[in-house]
């Protein structure tokens, strides 16, 4: 109580009640320096604590981040659609190393928006016909093109190489954003020839 009484600072098992988290977390957290804390002896007890600027700091990191399900849900897109999104590099998939203290999540919120933002802005004010538009979960092997060709077309999508012919109003994420499959085809055939890894196989050969 003297420790934190009048100073908004909080003992290890308050910070971790209002953090949903444990208290071994917390002191560990704090002895690993990953978190800013204090750490204080009284005889053979050591009392750590945290201010409330910290722990506001873990809330704020915590809604900076998504786990795989929320990224999938904001996207409008399958699990398998966002795997190929980060094995072509549109997106990049957080480890633990990657995060702060006590914060789990897979993808930062600001580069799924920012994926989302820049799709959108690029898209072009010609419409295609409509037999031949797609949305980005049509662009698979279902429609006739080899995995490596779905990846290769991704790739190319995020790097504005290939824009999206109209955005769909209301519709949620890359959902909303529609395709040519003759200008997909099309700029298939047209890649160049000499030896190309993709990102997934660059991150295999150099380990």
């Amino acid at each position: 109580l003297e420790l934190t009484k009048g100073k908004r600072w909080y003992s290890a098992a308050e910070a971790a009640s209002l953090l949903n988290s444990t208290a071994s977390l917390v002191v560990a957290a704090v002895e690993n320096g990953r978190l800013e804390g204090r750490i204080e002896m009284q005889g053979n007890s050591r009392f750590v604590a945290l201010h409330w600027d910290v722990i506001e700091g873990i809330r704020i990191a915590r809604s900076q981040h998504l786990t795989q399900t929320e990224a999938r849900k904001r996207l409008g897109v399958s699990k398998l659609m966002l795997d190929r999104l980060v094995e072509a590099g549109a997106l990049q998939a957080l480890n633990k190393d990657d995060l702060p203290a006590l914060v789990s999540g897979s993808f930062r919120r600001s580069d799924i928006d920012g994926l989302i933002n820049r799709l959108k802005i690029s898209a072009k004010s010609s419409p295609a016909v409509p037999e031949y538009t797609v949305g980005l979960q049509d662009i698979s092997m279902k429609s006739g093109l080899l995995h490596a060709d779905v990846v290769s077309v991704v790739q190319d999508i995020s790097h504005g190489l290939i824009r999206p012919t109209e955005v769909i109003p209301g519709a949620v994420g890359l959902a909303a954003l529609r395709f040519d499959i003759r200008e997909i085809r099309d700029h298939l055939t047209k890649q160049v020839t000499e030896p190309m890894l993709r990102v997934s196989d660059l991150v295999a050969f150099a380990g």
